[in-house]
């Protein structure tokens, strides 16, 4: 489809632009085990929350990962495990939604995989995550940003190879279309 000849491209949106196709590049090096482009520094305690949560002991969830996949698009991931009873016996809430979880494995043991697309302009949004026993009681509680897992990976002595550069160009990425986004309000 071609571009309207109108087209406005503000700086927002060229920012943007530059600040995903640094981010792609960098994805598509990390899953290729292939080199990451340099990114520059960024500021990680610019107004990414801690994360927070609790459980409830001998509560029968146990909490075991988190990730962002980056595959296709920008995913949070949080695995936990049942250890008492079954998955039925529990009710598994994002943002107070109901939501399906799938069944994976974690090595030979069973796990259960909450899957929650994030898009750019809300990496830094808190997405909050609950599971409640069959009573009605939270017995696990999450709440962090995708971003908080970022700054985590991007500051790790233990991430994988590229994953500096991979964060942070996830970060840039973030705070450009919130750039963007707040032009766009700002026009209208």
């Amino acid at each position: 489809q071609k571009v309207p000849t109108d087209a406005v491209y503000t700086e927002e949106l060229k920012e943007l632009t530059k600040a995903l196709l640094v981010y792609g590049k960098n994805a598509a090096a990390v899953l290729k085990n292939g080199t990451t482009v340099e990114v520059a520094d960024v500021n990680w305690d610019n107004d990414i929350a801690d994360a927070a949560g609790s459980k409830v002991e001998n509560a029968g969830v146990n909490l075991t990962d988190i990730s962002l996949d980056l595959k296709s698009k920008i995913r949070l991931r949080v695995y936990f495990a049942v250890a008492t009873g079954t998955i039925d016996d529990y009710t598994v809430n994002v943002n107070d939604a109901e939501v399906n979880v799938f069944e994976t494995k974690d090595g030979e043991n069973t796990v259960f995989c909450i899957d929650y697309a994030v898009y750019a302009k809300l990496l830094n949004t808190p997405v909050r995550i609950s599971i409640e026993n069959a009573e009605g009681e939270k017995v696990l509680w999450l709440e962090m940003a995708p971003l908080y897992y970022a700054k985590i990976m991007a500051t790790s002595e233990n991430a994988p190879e590229g994953y500096e550069n991979l964060m942070k160009a996830i970060k840039l990425y973030s705070d450009a279309a919130d750039a963007y986004v707040a032009s766009l309000k700002a026009q209208n």
